[in-house]
């Protein structure tokens, strides 16, 4: 059977599918993360990424969606969600906070970017986007910003990837830990993929990831 076509997998009926996504800059080709500290947005390459890191939730919400940072040890917790820090001026950093705002993602096809859907976010109907610090530094730790102007570039692009709970149940335990496998296989279209299960207090989700 052959492979699927590359980046038709996160639309439906014309708009963005809601789920879980690895989140990548186009130009950097360094993921969507955060700052432990500042909990400001910030893009790593995938070999900086903790066994943890780098699923974000992006669901309906009004008119746009909100952005929701999967790691175990905030999904317990209000403080996940994508807003901007400081105000909508250009250069102002992108965090997580409690208070969910609503994003406009838009999906676009462009063949410079190998065939693949890419999206561009956006705070509301405002022409300020996410963009990747330095035209897409490639540094581990690089900011992602709210730039206010109307150019379209390369770093202000994102690939998302589905990510896939294709099992979850209650745990046996109580435990405050959070533990994770990861297995590598093939699927049924001869795709590598990464298998992840996390543990937490309650849930166990297995988290299914296909590689570039």
């Amino acid at each position: 059977m052959s492979s699927p076509p590359p980046g038709r997998t996160i639309l439906e009926d014309g708009k963005l599918k809601p789920g879980s996504y690895k989140i990548q800059n186009i130009v950097s080709k360094t993921y969507l993360d955060i700052h432990e500290h500042s909990m400001e947005l910030c893009c790593r390459p995938a070999s900086a990424l903790g066994k943890d890191d780098g699923i974000w939730e992006v669901l309906p919400f009004g008119a746009g969606y909100t952005i929701r940072m999967e790691h175990p040890e905030y999904m317990e917790k209000p403080d996940c969600f994508c807003t901007v820090k400081v105000g909508l001026t250009s250069g102002s950093p992108i965090c997580v906070s409690p208070f969910p705002v609503a994003w406009s993602i838009k999906v676009t096809e462009d063949e410079i970017y190998e065939g693949f859907e890419y999206v561009r976010i956006f705070w509301g109907q405002n022409n300020a986007s996410w963009d990747l610090e330095s035209d897409g530094s490639k540094n581990n730790g690089a900011r992602v910003q709210l730039m206010d102007d109307e150019r379209i570039l390369p770093c202000r692009a994102w690939k998302l990837t589905p990510v896939k709970c294709v099992e979850e149940g209650e745990t046996c335990c109580s435990c405050t830990h959070h533990d994770m496998g990861t297995e590598h296989g093939v699927d049924d279209y001869g795709t590598t993929v990464i298998e992840v299960t996390t543990v937490s207090k309650t849930t166990r989700k297995k988290y299914r990831v296909t590689e570039e």
